[in-house]
């Protein structure tokens, strides 16, 4: 493909489940590569042209860009590559990822349970930084948009994080996190199938978002902010291990089906609060205590 100067955009799906497919060279002028073009195909390794200026999100229907058996890709520093999109490399074998200067769009997504030993961004790019493990963004890097499923254990929150972004943690193997008390929002998703076994939400965080620890099979205990006023749907979603959570008196709304396929045992429920239908669908043992 090396000699297809005027092709500038590879479809969705092109090379998707090609397991026969070892190596290729890009057209040398394309700009976009579509939703699941590499998705679980046979190569391992691939270098992006310089012309590439997105690489799209993931679909139901397509997939990741590269997700699967991809161990390496090449982006050079003169890369004009602009959108990383969702899911782009979840569960790909890479270790390495280097983000160029003009990259303006990245989720924790993008790296969904890859082992990513460093994470290098340029430092012309104005919009993120890393410390090799995790990257930041937003105001003065007051946002922790991603950190590598390579960290287990416990994990500190820096302190100069204000904001923790959607998925940033999905898939870690991490059995703990340590917040400060100047975090005071995080995402969707952000926890999702998650290696947690207790964990105590800072008292700025008010709201629990939707699928925030979704499909968290061992977290036992989960301890809510004294000021928390919502949980959205599915935030609890298949965490059959959770045993304890306690409810504040602030809390005043808990949406659909919050504790679905749960083996909840106690919920220490405030006096006045407003339960969407089929918050506790599936759930073998659970009594409610008000306070």
């Amino acid at each position: 493909m090396q000699y297809c100067t005027l092709l500038t955009y590879l479809n969705n799906s092109v090379f998707r489940l090609c397991q026969k497919l070892q190596s290729i060279t890009l057209p040398p002028n394309l700009r976009e590569i579509g939703s699941g073009c590499f998705d679980w195909c046979g190569l391992t390794s691939i270098t992006l042209p310089n012309s590439v200026v997105k690489i799209n999100g993931w679909t139901g229907q397509d997939g990741g860009a590269f997700s699967g058996s991809l161990s390496s890709i090449t982006i050079n520093p003169e890369s004009q590559l602009e959108i990383i999109g969702s899911n782009a490399f979840s569960g790909s074998k890479i270790t390495s990822i280097f983000i160029p200067k003009n990259v303006n769009s990245l989720s924790g997504t993008c790296f969904y349970k890859v082992f990513l030993d460093e994470i290098l961004i340029d430092s012309e790019n104005s919009n993120f930084k890393s410390d090799k493990l995790s990257i930041f963004g937003g105001t003065n890097n007051d946002t922790l948009i991603y950190v590598t499923s390579k960290y287990t254990g416990n994990y500190v929150v820096p302190s100069f994080v204000q904001k923790i972004d959607v998925s940033c943690f999905a898939g870690c193997r991490l059995s703990n996190i340590t917040f400060h008390e100047n975090v005071s929002s995080i995402g969707s998703y952000c926890f999702v199938e998650s290696k947690l076994v207790d964990v105590v939400l800072p008292e700025k965080v008010v709201i629990v978002r939707d699928s925030l620890f979704k499909d968290c099979q061992q977290l036992q205990s989960i301890t809510l902010s004294n000021s928390t006023t919502t949980i959205y749907s599915n935030a609890f979603y298949n965490c059959i291990s959770l045993t304890k959570i306690v409810f504040p008196s602030t809390l005043t709304n808990i949406w659909l089906i919050v504790f679905s396929i749960c083996h909840i045992w106690i919920i220490f429920i405030c006096n006045t609060i407003y339960i969407m239908i089929f918050v506790c669908s599936n759930l073998p043992n659970w009594f409610i205590i008000n306070v």
